[in-house]
């Protein structure tokens, strides 16, 4: 389990780190730069979205915060620009009101409608046909030129929506097309599932992973330790001072919480 050792060269590289970097500047000092935080990703959607009146679903899983200047770009650019930089995906979706899925509070429900947008992403060139043997019907998806008469006036009776959203198909629906995408993607589904296993199950895989760790190619385990602390090196201050806690937190849970102070006296 490559995540074990993530998590540990984590801890490392960000002690090392620590050990080297510069101080920061004094609070008095009249030249140094207060560095501020950028908008979190929905806020500068949002605010995309505002100058052309347009409606953005944005998948909670796309988090984190982007420079302020992409809050200022056009509406697809900046999606664009967003998605590069958080590993996601966007389409402009065209759907008839009543087929947006919603839940009972009348709120889109996100997940239902990402998996729509996917699973419609990811069809061929060639038309396909899907029978349902429930009701006999037949569901047909097809690859059209949007600037086509036919789909013009098609998309026309439809309202139209940005959908942001992170790819739960690896490599976008083909393995292999995106290394990063799916070397992110087996880390996020990694923690998912830590995080839903019993303590039983959890003791089992730590042991299973450190044994995997022993056995990594030593320049694999060399290439990563040189990797991530370049990686380190080029986040931002705040990104910086946040894994320095993550880091602190795994090391005082790997000691175990502090004995209780001695009670006052006369107790």
């Amino acid at each position: 389990m490559k995540a074990l050792y993530v998590a540990g060269m984590l801890a490392v590289c960000v002690t090392a780190w620590a050990q080297t970097a510069p101080k920061p500047a004094a609070e008095d000092n009249p030249n140094s730069v207060k560095l501020t935080k950028g908008p979190t990703v929905a806020s500068a959607v949002a605010a995309m979205a505002k100058t052309v009146n347009a409606r953005v679903i944005v998948d909670p899983a796309v988090t984190g915060s982007v420079p302020a200047s992409m809050s200022e770009l056009p509406l697809e650019q900046g999606l664009t620009a967003i998605a590069s930089s958080k590993h996601a995906t966007w389409r402009k979706v065209y759907l008839n009101d009543s087929d947006i899925p919603k839940k009972a509070d009348g709120t889109i429900e996100v997940g239902k409608l990402k998996q729509m947008v996917e699973l419609a992403s990811l069809a061929p060139e060639t038309s396909i046909g899907v029978v349902d043997p429930k009701d006999g019907r037949v569901i047909t998806t097809n690859r059209t030129s949007v600037s086509s008469p036919s789909t013009q006036a098609w998309l026309k009776d439809r309202t139209a929506l940005y959908v942001l959203y992170q790819p739960s198909v690896v490599g976008g629906g083909v393995p292999g097309t995106d290394p990063v995408t799916d070397y992110l993607a087996v880390q996020r589904n990694s923690y998912a599932a830590f995080g839903k296993m019993t303590p039983e199950q959890r003791a089992q895989a730590m042991q299973q992973g450190m044994e995997e760790v022993i056995n990594m190619d030593p320049q694999v385990m060399a290439q990563m330790a040189r990797e991530s602390m370049q990686a380190l090196q080029n986040l931002s201050p705040e990104a910086k001072a946040k894994l320095m806690d993550i880091s602190m937190a795994m090391m005082s849970g790997a000691q175990g919480a502090p004995p209780p102070p001695p009670p006052p006296p006369g107790q």
